[in-house]
């Protein structure tokens, strides 16, 4: 018996969390557990432009 797949989490916020599987083999005998530390990452500021077909979009502070 081959198993696969995945499992996704977003954290939300900083902090230790613990993470564990339910058995991974067809003896139900492994599993897998463990910590996951998230950190607050850095605020992250730069320029954007938007181009399409050789036009660059200008920008609107505050528009929709």
């Amino acid at each position: 018996m081959i198993c696969s797949g995945q499992y996704t989490r977003k954290f939300e916020e900083a902090g230790l969390y613990y993470v564990w599987s339910t058995f991974v083999d067809e003896y139900e005998i492994k599993n897998y557990g463990g910590t996951v530390e998230v950190v607050t990452a850095a605020a992250k500021h730069g320029e954007v432009t938007v181009t399409v077909a050789g036009i660059e979009a200008l920008p609107e502070v505050g528009g929709r």
